[in-house]
């Protein structure tokens, strides 16, 4: 531990390990280092020095299709930050991956700090601004990069030991979920993250937590939310609570999200934690802040809970690089947060989106009665493939909840293979009630279809009638 990187010479180097196959295990305590097509050297000079120190680092080119599977069973993720790295699908995914994996990422740079941050995308720039970067040199004086590099990785390795029993099992229950309020848990809180992987004070007037002058009476003001402007009131309407949201907030959520991002910013506020109630509770309210831990902590968590929205979505996207590898490894991200979120992309505007969302929910290894009431209601959705996703997901949850709507689905949808899969549900889900519903259905279909027999056959017996 805490060894430095002994200088490679020019002709000889470390073997870098070959890629390995899909089995998980061997990317375990591995570390995957990722870097657009410009910064692809830069990239292989880090796995070298890695190598040097006995640390196995696979390159993402040499990963290729299982890079998504590698990043969610290794140690963490290195990415390579460049003006070129927005130009890299692989580079965004990843890294939304990666954070909601609940991986440690480490941002290395060659470029002016500054310079590089403003051109990433919005996803990726939320994700890495907050934490210290490892700044190389163009110029290739680098001893100094790589022992703080090594350092780092020390500490992801002794945090990994650390957290090691509080990994979660593959499945456990949700607490039950009322009809007012979407339970929340972020999903980086999970595991302690290391020091540097917290917001600097460097970073924290771009992320929001430190304010301008305009800020002033608002930092030296009460820290309670409700509280300074609800008083004792136990539950306030939307339109008031939205007000005093913005009133107190607007200037920050600009300066991190974007002055065009705030309508999402609210309206994912509004449905993704109230369920859009038109009543705001206090006692909802509070379970969304959790245990006060910072100054305004309401506007801490606000952010982060827009933070892991938008990188779920950009995971879950048809266009997304790890896709496969998020909806193969849901059980492993072992949060709540997850679970909630997919839920949220049931309503997204892409069907895609939609679909992607209730496959993947019978995968996250959490089963509660807010999910399964939200396939359930997407059981109408106007989108054939997302009725027939949802009927997979329920069958696979074993919903019985769902007996009668599948049965509905079964008996009337005008589409062959949201039928058959609705079918296949049911006789997933089993039970008496499914057997007897799956027995009536087919004694009427039998004698239907006796009666056109018949009726072909005899067309003069019914004319007559």
């Amino acid at each position: 531990m805490g060894c430095r990187v002994a200088k490679t010479s020019s002709t000889v180097h470390p073997e870098v390990p070959k890629t390995p196959s899909v089995n998980k295990d061997l990317f375990h305590n591995g570390i995957v280092i990722n870097a657009c097509e410009e910064d692809r050297l830069f990239a292989k000079e880090i796995q070298v020095e890695l190598a040097g120190r006995g640390q196995t680092a696979w390159c993402h080119d040499e990963l290729d299709k299982t890079t998504g599977t590698a990043i969610v069973n290794a140690l963490g993720l290195i990415v390579v930050l460049s003006e070129d790295t927005v130009r890299c699908p692989v580079c965004t995914d990843s890294v939304a991956l990666a954070y909601v994996s609940n991986k440690p990422i480490v941002p290395v740079c060659r470029h002016d700090y500054n310079s590089v941050l403003g051109t990433l995308a919005f996803g990726m720039k939320l994700s890495v601004e907050g934490m210290k970067w490892v700044m190389f040199s163009v110029e290739g004086n680098n001893e100094q990069a790589f022992i703080e590099l090594n350092h780092r990785l020390d500490e992801l390795q002794l945090m990994t030991e650390d957290n090691a029993n509080l990994t979660l099992p593959g499945t456990v229950s949700l607490p039950h979920f009322d009809s007012s309020v979407n339970l929340y848990e972020p999903i980086r809180k999970k595991q302690q993250m290391p020091s540097w992987m917290r917001a600097s004070i460097s970073s924290a007037c771009s992320n929001g937590l430190v304010t301008p002058d305009a800020d002033k009476v608002l930092a030296n003001s009460d820290d309670n939310f409700w509280e300074r402007h609800f008083g004792s009131c136990k539950a306030i309407a939307w339109i008031e609570f939205q007000a005093k949201f913005l009133a107190d907030y607007e200037s920050r959520a600009c300066r991190v999200f974007g002055h065009s991002r705030i309508d999402w910013m609210m309206d994912r506020l509004h449905s993704g934690i109230f369920r859009k109630s038109e009543t705001i509770r206090k006692e909802d309210f509070l379970l969304f802040q959790q245990k006060p831990g910072k100054r305004h902590q309401f506007w801490h968590q606000v952010k982060e809970y827009m933070l892991e929205s938008h990188l779920m979505r950009e995971v879950f996207d048809m266009e997304s690089t790890v896709r496969l590898a998020a909806v193969q490894n849901l059980a492993r991200f072992g949060s709540s947060t997850v679970a909630s979120a997919l839920v949220q992309l049931l309503h997204d505007q892409d069907a895609n989106i939609r679909a992607v969302a209730a496959l993947s929910l019978s995968h996250c290894g959490y089963k509660s009665d807010q999910i399964e009431e939200a396939l359930i209601v997407s059981l109408s959705d106007v989108d054939r493939i997302v009725r027939e996703s949802c009927c997979i997901s329920l069958g696979n949850m074993g919903c019985t909840a769902a007996i009668k709507k599948l049965a509905d689905v079964w008996r009337n949808e005008v589409i062959m293979n949201v039928r058959v899969a609705a079918e296949a549900a049911l006789k997933q889900i089993g039970g008496d009630e499914v057997k007897r519903i799956i027995h009536v259905t087919r004694v009427l279909s039998d004698e239907i279809s006796m009666l056109k027999e018949d009726l072909q056959m005899q067309p003069d017996r019914y004319n007559s009638i």
